[in-house]
C-alpha cells in the first residue's frame, strides 16, 4: 500500500512539473508559427483560387525534448486576387460547429463538413447547416528564403459551437 502511494505521488509530481515546463516554453501571447510541409508545390494559378489542404508542421518542445518538423494539424490555402495583387488566404480545416475535419469539394465549389452537413463558401463564409459561424481564418506571413518564398501560418484553435471566434489556450 505504501509503495502504491509513493508511486502515485511521484507520477503526480512529474505530471505537474511537465505541465509547468511546457507552459514555460510558450508564454501566453507568443504566436507559434508553423509552415505547410508541401510548398514549394503550392502554386495555384492566379485565376484558380481553389483551396488546397496542406499539413502544418512545427518543432514540438516539451520539458526534456525537442522534436523538429512534427505534424500539428492542417490548413487550407488558396491564392486570391485583390486590388493590391495576389494574396494567400489560410482557413482552418476544423469545422466551427463541433470540430470535425472539413474537406473542399471542387465540383460543388464549397467546403463540406461530413458530421452534420455544414457547408461553407471557398472563402470560408457559412452557407448552411448547424455551424454558427464560418470557417476560421488564420494569419499568414510570407518569408523570403533565398530563391523562394515560404508560407508560414499561425495555427490558432477556436472554441467550437459558438458564434464568436474565441481562441483556445
Amino acid at each position: 500500500m505504501r509503495i502504491r502511494k509513493v508511486i502515485s505521488t511521484a507520477v503526480t509530481a512529474i505530471v505537474l512539473f511537465t505541465a509547468h515546463a511546457v507552459h514555460a516554453q510558450y508564454p501566453e501571447g507568443t504566436p507559434l508559427w508553423a509552415y505547410p510541409t508541401n510548398p514549394p508545390g503550392f502554386k495555384p494559378s492566379p485565376d484558380d483560387g481553389v483551396p488546397r489542404q496542406f499539413a502544418l508542421t512545427a518543432d514540438v518542445v516539451d520539458a526534456w525534448t525537442r522534436i523538429p518538423a512534427q505534424r500539428i494539424g492542417s490548413v487550407f490555402l488558396s491564392r486570391i486576387d485583390t486590388a493590391g495583387g495576389p494574396k494567400i488566404n489560410a482557413l482552418s480545416s476544423v469545422c466551427p460547429h463541433l470540430g470535425c475535419a472539413v474537406d473542399y469539394d471542387v465540383a460543388d465549389g464549397q467546403f463540406q463538413c461530413p458530421c452534420h452537413a455544414s457547408a461553407f463558401t471557398k472563402d470560408g463564409a457559412k452557407l448552411l447547416g448547424p455551424s454558427l459561424r464560418g470557417l476560421d481564418p488564420l494569419p499568414v506571413k510570407l518569408i523570403d528564403n533565398g530563391d523562394q518564398q515560404e508560407i508560414w501560418v499561425e495555427p490558432e484553435r477556436f472554441r467550437a459551437g459558438i458564434a464568436e471566434r474565441v481562441p483556445i489556450g
